[in-house]
């Protein structure tokens, strides 16, 4: 004998039936949309992956961009709330350690700490002190730098730097140039195995605190360290 089914029952079985069909039918509509958009979804796809693409190969180019001052102020100060600064700066090296450079004037270049951004400043110290500890010791050739100096910089030609006044984040307080020391005496030739690998030491530390290292530049400047937002 068969079971007699109740009208609420049959109501319900009736909308389920409807649920479903309607999601089939929304679904259908998904794909028909689909199909008949795909060349305007695989040109959106296409320029999504184009932009990805050029962002990753042009990450690690220096552009010669004049950083914004304002910008680069306030994303120093962000930085700066989590940073508690511990180390201090290491007494000042007598100027005639710097004569003989083949840098016009370095004895009196500025190497004022005080005019570095805090938070660069204390990046510096981090790489420096992570530095000794492998068993070479940096000192500071060059911190802030002011426009007047940039641009006599840029006349002696592209193998000084290329950087106009403002176009360099040394007059930021954001980039320094430093040079490994041994015996007392500064070590430029990077041909010297023993510079090199203290160079090269200093290009792996800088990249872990998440500065950019000039050895890496077009233009390579194995004692430059700046620091970008």
């Amino acid at each position: 004998m068969a079971e007699k089914v109740s009208p609420w029952q049959t109501l319900r079985s009736l909308w389920e039936r409807l649920a479903i069909g309607q999601r089939l039918w929304d679904l259908f509509s998904s794909m028909r949309f689909v199909l008949h958009h795909h060349r305007i979804l695989g040109l959106v796809l296409m320029a999504v992956m184009i932009s990805v693409m050029a962002t990753l190969a042009l990450g690690g180019r220096y552009w010669l961009e004049r950083p914004q001052a304002d910008e680069i102020q306030f994303a120093a100060n962000a930085r700066l709330a989590f940073v508690e600064e511990k180390l201090v700066p290491p007494p000042p090296l007598p100027p005639g350690i710097f004569l003989g450079s083949d840098r016009p004037a370095l004895e009196s270049a500025d190497r004022d700490w005080t005019k570095l951004q805090p938070v660069f400043r204390q990046a510096l110290l981090v790489l420096m002190e992570r530095l000794s500890a492998r068993g070479y010791d940096f000192a500071l050739l060059e911190g802030y730098r002011s426009p007047e100096r940039q641009e006599t910089l840029a006349a002696l030609g592209a193998h000084m730097t290329r950087a106009r006044a403002y176009e360099s984040r040394h007059q930021h307080g954001l980039a320094a140039d430093l040079a490994p020391m041994r015996n007392g005496a500064l070590a430029f030739n990077f041909e010297d195995p023993w510079a090199k690998a203290a160079y090269l030491a200093f290009g792996e530390e800088s990249k872990q605190l998440g500065m950019v290292w000039g050895g890496n530049w077009k233009l390579q400047d194995y004692g430059h360290v700046e620091l970008r937002q």
